[in-house]
């Protein structure tokens, strides 16, 4: 996180929330090795969901996600146009621009949510899942989760 609080991507606020009141957690691909569905984590606690950051894009890819902070809902017009509301982001490290986003769209609740997300738009390298508040006032990133696509190549 110091990255990004000394050198913020273009049009991102920094907000890290104080670790010891605000969690936010990501799990990529938690299900896998661990039988069953690809929802398994849905609604369980940090032991039941394992983190698979390394994987081959092309299809889509699990994340579970956690927060007992406040997850931002919008109305109308700002909702409609993606410019409002709680966001996961794909990121390449540092770089601003969005390759892929799912809007969270789930009030609060107790576990983790798990949700889908298309990595057909991802070729080998290393990204970002940043979460993140959209409001009127901008974008403000308040975590950053790390993974690793090891095909396709791209070239």
């Amino acid at each position: 996180m110091y990255c990004y609080t000394q050198n913020p991507p273009a049009g991102y606020g920094m907000e890290f929330p104080n670790e010891n009141i605000f969690k936010i957690r990501i799990r990529i691909n938690p299900c896998i090795g661990r039988g069953g569905s690809d929802t398994c984590c849905d609604g369980t606690n940090l032991g039941a969901c394992g983190d698979n950051p390394v994987f081959e894009s092309g299809e889509d890819m699990t994340i579970s996600w956690f927060t007992n902070a406040y997850i931002l809902h919008c109305s109308d017009i700002f909702e409609k146009a993606n410019t409002c509301g709680t966001f996961i982001e794909i990121h390449r490290p540092t770089d601003p621009r969005v390759i892929e986003f799912i809007r969270i769209s789930r009030l609060y609740r107790s576990g983790f949510s798990t949700e889908f997300m298309s990595t057909k738009a991802l070729c080998a390298g290393r990204y970002e899942l940043w979460f993140v508040i959209r409001d009127r006032n901008g974008r403000v990133l308040q975590y950053v989760k790390p993974f690793y696509s090891i095909e396709p190549s791209c070239t």
